[in-house]
């Protein structure tokens, strides 16, 4: 099945994207201009995630522009909170670590991930009394979730068209299933509801449980930084157990 998002050119809403800045907990945006995403980018929803604080919304909004259309301000800035921007960027991460979970559960019978996830994350605690319940209790939350931030994106069927230089191209004759978000927001949604109905692998970074997108199967870290960092750290814990089995040691011979 064919699926891409609908261009401005064909009446789609539009989004804008300027110069963000940070004043008095919102996110304003400077001088909008309109633009659009014309096809599927699962790393939006990985950089999304990785929003945790003021200065990764104000990146974000600097790029992307604003979640919703944001409220006109004086001025003609348009603006967002930051709470609802920490919570939606939460949200996604709790997903995608949701479901790093559950694809491990399918693939792999083990659900130490799911059970994590759900403790380190989730409330309530699950209803569920043995994995199986857990694996299908965590499925539930996901397509809850989903399909609460679907609930304002538009379908059709059209022409399975190709786009090149913002013009539609004829591809091969058949027809493609059409997504018209109304938001970034909505696109983000969409993303996700892509990269998890598509079975794409969402990985937890081990040093900063980041999600991220793993370039092959052995990658481990969202980042060489994170590598690094991961690195020394079982250095320096290899080096303190030393230390403290050559004290052990010496007291012995005592």
């Amino acid at each position: 099945m064919s699926t891409f998002i609908r261009p401005s050119g064909l009446d789609a809403p539009v989004w804008m994207r300027g110069t963000a800045r940070h004043e008095a907990g919102y996110i304003h945006l400077e001088e909008p201009r309109p633009y659009s995403i014309f096809d599927n980018e699962p790393s939006l929803v990985f950089d999304f995630a990785d929003v945790k604080d003021v200065n990764g919304c104000v990146a974000f909004a600097s790029e992307r522009g604003l979640l919703t259309h944001g409220d006109p301000h004086p001025g003609g800035e348009l603006r967002e909170p930051v709470t609802e921007w920490l919570a939606q960027a939460e949200k996604m991460r709790r997903l995608l670590q949701l479901w790093h979970g559950v694809r491990t559960a399918i693939l792999t019978s083990d659900i130490t991930i799911l059970k994590n996830v759900w403790d380190e994350h989730l409330e309530p605690a699950p209803a569920a009394t043995t994995d199986d319940e857990l694996v299908m209790e965590s499925r539930w939350e996901i397509e809850m979730e989903l399909n609460s931030g679907l609930r304002n994106v538009k379908t059709r069927v059209a022409a399975d068209w190709r786009w090149e230089d913002g013009a539609p191209l004829n591809a091969d004759g058949w027809f493609g299933y059409v997504t018209e978000p109304q938001t970034l927001l909505d696109s983000l949604y969409h993303q996700l509801s892509m990269v998890i109905v598509q079975r794409i692998e969402a990985r937890s970074c081990l040093n900063c449980g980041r999600p991220f997108l793993p370039a092959d199967t052995r990658q481990r870290y969202c980042s060489p930084t994170c590598s690094s960092r991961s690195r020394y750290k079982r250095f320096a814990e290899k080096r303190q157990r030393e230390s403290v089995d050559a004290v052990d040691a010496g007291d012995a011979r005592l």
